[in-house]
C-alpha cells in the first residue's frame, strides 16, 4: 500500500520550475543575431510551461508553451534577436515563466557596430 502511494505521488505530481538560467555572449558585432538560451530546470514531473520573452527594445513574444515529459528535468528555450546597422546598444532579454509557477531570469549583451 505504501509503495502504491509513493508511486502515485511520483507519477502524478505537479510540475514545478526550480531554476532558470539565461545566457548569451556578452557582446556581438555588426549585423548579428544574438542567440539567447534559457535553461529551465524542473522537478521532473510531466506538464506544460507557459512563458514569454521580453526585450528592452519593446518587443515581446506572445505567450509560448513547452510540453515536458515525465522524467525530463530540464529544457532549453531559445530567443534569436537580430540587430542591424551602426551604433551601440545594450540589449536585455528577460524570460518570464508564467506557469506552472512564476520565475524570472535576464541576460544582457552589448551590440557594437562602428
Amino acid at each position: 500500500m505504501i509503495a502504491t502511494i509513493a508511486w502515485s505521488w511520483t507519477y502524478w505530481g505537479d510540475i514545478s520550475v526550480e531554476q532558470v538560467i539565461v545566457r548569451t555572449k556578452s557582446s556581438i558585432g555588426c549585423d548579428t543575431t544574438a542567440n539567447i538560451n534559457a535553461i529551465v530546470h524542473t522537478n521532473g514531473y510531466r506538464g506544460s510551461l507557459a512563458y514569454r520573452w521580453l526585450r528592452n527594445d519593446g518587443t515581446n513574444s506572445r505567450i509560448l508553451h513547452e510540453q515536458l515529459r515525465r522524467g525530463q528535468k530540464k529544457v532549453t528555450l531559445h530567443l534569436l534577436w537580430t540587430i542591424r546597422g551602426k551604433g551601440n546598444f545594450q540589449g536585455k532579454a528577460e524570460l518570464q515563466i508564467l506557469r506552472p509557477n512564476a520565475k524570472l531570469a535576464t541576460t544582457t549583451f552589448a551590440y557594437v557596430c562602428k
